[in-house]
């Protein structure tokens, strides 16, 4: 049986107490369909060859509904992408098109499963009264509501794949697109999603999304300077946009001076909209980084006290005073949550803004002892392996200086070759 918010249900009817409280039947559904799509950033640049794919997967289907995972570090423009592209789209899915936000990463703290059933089941004309209190009824009910069709739903910033599970359609005219900080390998093992991981922007896209936001003139008057803009926000689409943002705000200023006042330190202070907290680089990181646990914010922090564009688990090993194996556990967790990227075999890059921000946390945090030894640390383990490789290459360089410095041997034409020894060879057969 059945359980509905608000007493038990007998035909169209509720008990409630010792009193039967008449109820309106269920509306039909009404005639338009739900468009929740939010506005779509004006001017939306890049990203084609991501929007080519997702085209492709849509008009290939399948006997599933396409699940579309779109994942990336924080202020990398996944949502923005999922917008765009759901409105390029919207024509496709004549049955509505949902927009949910799980609210992932917010200072409001994550929606439920159950919350954001309620959600699209309301859109989709149920009353309140009449939502199960049961997690899967409600998630049963939704497949139903669905069935058959035609409906893109966008699920917004997901902590986990089990927030998304029971938002999945049972229908295969149904598309979803999931945003998510964090790698949601189970919705590809279990449902088959497809996942695509956005990277900061090309050179070129990047460029070209500065000029679109601070004005096309202005920006071809200062080539250099808007290609050094694009350098010092690393190419980070969100910290692009925020700087652009700031220079079409004060029609003053130059590229120059915007670019002079980045590089003079503390970078990620100024690329914030100082009338939007939300639209800043760091509120972004932070969001990301509260998320992790104690012992993973520690690995995170230490990570911005070192040099160089990628590490290996043995000198986080070091850096930690942990094993390479518990070093690389930890990696793989900021990995998942988008903070860090494994490239090649065994090696982690960090995006140069999350270094920055990185690194000023572990300046808040640790005392100067702490981070002192870390780096010692982490010295030593370079020394030492330097070391041990030197003596490695130790036997080589020997026989290469023997074999320099051995005298030359001039064979006598007359007497035959030399041989190995110094010996002639004999001619006689």
């Amino acid at each position: 049986m059945t359980t509905y918010l608000g007493g038990a249900n007998i035909g169209g009817d509720s008990v409630s107490g010792n009193k039967i409280v008449h109820m309106a039947t269920v509306p039909p559904e009404a005639d338009d369909p739900p468009r929740q799509l939010p506005l779509g950033i004006p001017g939306f640049t890049g990203r084609q060859d991501v929007l080519s794919q997702l085209n492709s997967l849509v008009e290939t289907g399948g006997s599933a509904p396409v699940i579309i995972a779109l994942t990336g570090m924080p202020g990398i423009g996944k949502t923005a992408l999922a917008v765009h592209w759901a409105h390029l789209m919207s024509e496709q899915f004549p049955d509505g098109q949902l927009f949910i936000d799980l609210r992932g990463y917010s200072r409001r703290g994550a929606l439920s499963p159950r919350e954001a059933l309620g959600q699209a089941l309301r859109t989709l004309r149920v009353p309140s009264s009449r939502l199960p209190v049961d997690e899967d009824e409600l998630a049963a009910l939704y497949r139903s509501r669905l069935a058959g069709k035609r409906v893109l739903i966008v699920l917004d910033d997901a902590a986990n794949p089990q927030q998304v599970s029971p938002l999945l359609p049972g229908t295969s005219s149904c598309v979803v697109v999931v945003t998510a900080r964090r790698k949601l390998t189970a919705l590809v093992a279990r449902y088959g999603a497809r996942a695509q991981a956005l990277d900061p922007l090309p050179e070129a896209e990047a460029l070209a999304l500065v000029s679109e936001v601070a004005g096309h003139e202005r920006t071809r008057r200062e080539p250099d300077a808007a290609a050094e803009l694009v350098k010092m926000c690393a190419r980070l689409p969100l910290a692009l946009r925020v700087a652009a943002a700031n220079l079409a705000a004060r029609p003053r200023q130059s590229f120059a001076e915007t670019v002079e006042a980045l590089a003079d330190g503390d970078r990620l202070s100024k690329l914030a909209l100082g009338d939007d907290p939300r639209e800043a680089v760091g509120a972004a990181f932070d969001l990301s980084y509260r998320g992790l646990d104690a012992e993973t914010r520690r690995t995170f922090r230490f990570l911005g006290l070192v040099e160089g564009p990628n590490v290996a688990p043995e000198a986080v090993g070091a850096l930690l005073a942990a094993t390479p194996d518990a070093a690389r556990r930890l990696l793989d967790r900021l990995e998942t949550a988008g903070l860090v990227q494994a490239i090649g075999r065994d090696r982690y890059d960090m995006h140069e803004l999350l270094r920055e921000y990185a690194q000023g946390r572990a300046l808040k945090e640790d005392s100067p002892v702490v981070r002192s030894a870390a780096v010692q640390r982490l010295a030593m383990w370079y020394l030492a392996t330097a070391q041990q490789a030197g003596r490695f290459l130790d036997r080589y360089r020997r026989t290469i200086r023997q074999e320099l410095t051995a005298p030359p041997v001039n064979p006598d034409p007359a007497s035959g070759p030399a041989t190995s020894n110094g010996s002639r060879s004999s001619n006689r057969t």
